[in-house]
């Protein structure tokens, strides 16, 4: 009886660890489940962070060429403004020319206006000086045609 006991207890705990075997089992398929849906997640994972880093490179890469884009413009505003400047220093400096010009030439036509002056005052001096001279030469042309006259008279009469 005592080894029927015994054994009713074995067997007893037998199926205990039979039982608990099973649920540990169980457990564990749980377990190994929960690890490859946690090991999908994650591939999933992976695979959206591999697609988000090619957008994240693709974008980077816009963004150098719109980057290289915008400094070629840059540098060519760059160039324009220095080629404005030094039109505007070449205009300035052809401004100064000409009214440098402007006042050298001025200059000179006064001095012409003042030999033009000069020579016409010379000239009307001139010709009053002539006209001075055909009215005494009048005057003496006139008197000695007033002595032709009384001699004329004086021997005529």
């Amino acid at each position: 009886e005592e080894n029927e006991k015994n054994l009713q207890n074995l067997l007893s705990q037998s199926k205990d660890r039979e039982n608990e075997t099973k649920t540990n089992e169980r457990k564990l398929l749980e377990r190994v489940s929960e690890m490859e849906e946690n090991e999908k997640n994650l591939q999933n994972l992976l695979s959206q962070s591999k697609d988000r880093e090619k957008s994240l490179v693709d974008l980077l890469r816009k963004s150098e060429e719109e980057a290289k884009v915008k400094e070629k413009g840059l540098m060519a505003l760059e160039e324009n403004e220095k080629n404005l400047q030094n039109l505007l220093s070449e205009s300035k400096d052809r401004e100064k020319s000409l009214v440098d010009l402007l006042r050298k030439s001025e200059e000179e036509a006064k001095a012409k206006e003042k030999g033009l002056m000069d020579i016409l005052k010379e000239s009307e001096e001139k010709g009053k000086k002539v006209f001075d001279m055909m009215f005494l030469n009048e005057e003496k042309a006139k008197e000695k045609e007033m002595k032709l006259l009384e001699i004329v008279k004086k021997y005529s009469g």
